[in-house]
């Protein structure tokens, strides 16, 4: 019985023939390969993104109404931790409010409320207890003695008798790839540099934008757009935060 064996010629044109197929197999794989790293990318670049945009937005509805000041790549704003509403003690010291609150809610001395804020220069000076200086919205609890000494005259009470207890000013601002966030106790300047801890990784590029509106309820808008990049992956990422605007 003859046994028939491979020639040269069809070893060769195996050979050829698997290293085709293997060529085209490895295109696949890389294909697919690339097109799941992308997909990771993409799922962490928005991941990244909706958590900042959305933590900022939950601290932004926590803002002094008219305490926001947006410089392109940075936003600042005070926070309050409590508000409230107020009314008149009269026959205290001349040199000085005295005030009551309707609701259930303590105040202690040297904490600072705001009263009808309708600028952010009315937060961010130095003026908050000068008695000869009304350009800060700014009261520091001075004393507690049957209703709330404040440390000066109020300036201009609030139509609807509203105060806010303030808490701390905030600050997001974009260093390299992350966003930061910075804190401060000191109302008097911005934006805020101190106590910063990264947000979000991976930021190509950020911009706020604020839009005033008109003197209604909920009527000022805050947008957020983040451009995001990791390993030529890139996203693009919008929100929008409405915040009251009712001193």
């Amino acid at each position: 019985m003859n046994k028939r064996s491979f020639t040269l010629i069809e070893l060769i044109i195996v050979i050829v023939l698997l290293g085709v197929v293997s060529s085209l197999g490895v295109g696949l794989l890389k294909i697919v390969f690339d097109g799941y790293i992308d997909a990771k990318n993409l799922f962490q670049l928005f991941y990244e993104a909706k958590f900042g945009s959305e933590r900022i937005a939950r601290e932004l509805r926590e803002a002094v109404p008219n305490s926001i000041v947006v410089d392109n790549d940075t936003i600042t704003f005070t926070k309050f931790s409590k508000g409230g509403y107020y009314y008149k003690i009269y026959g205290a010291d001349p040199s000085k409010d005295k005030i009551g609150i309707t609701d259930n809610i303590s105040l202690n001395i040297g904490d600072n409320i705001s009263i009808y804020n309708t600028s952010a220069y009315q937060i961010y000076n130095n003026n908050s207890c000068d008695p000869i200086n009304d350009n800060s919205s700014i009261y520091k609890i001075d004393n507690i003695s049957d209703g709330y000494i404040l440390c000066k005259r109020i300036f201009q009470d609030s139509p609807i008798s509203k105060f806010y207890i303030l808490e701390e000013v905030v600050t997001f601002k974009i260093l390299n790839d992350q966003i930061l966030r910075c804190s401060s106790a000191n109302f008097s300047s911005y934006p805020v540099n101190s106590n910063c801890f990264a947000l979000v990784n991976h930021v190509k590029s950020l911009k706020f934008t604020y839009n005033l509106g008109m003197y209604t309820i909920n009527d000022q808008v805050v947008d957020i757009y983040l451009e995001m990049s990791k390993n030529n992956t890139n996203l693009n990422y919008k929100h929008k935060v409405h915040i009251r605007n009712t001193p």
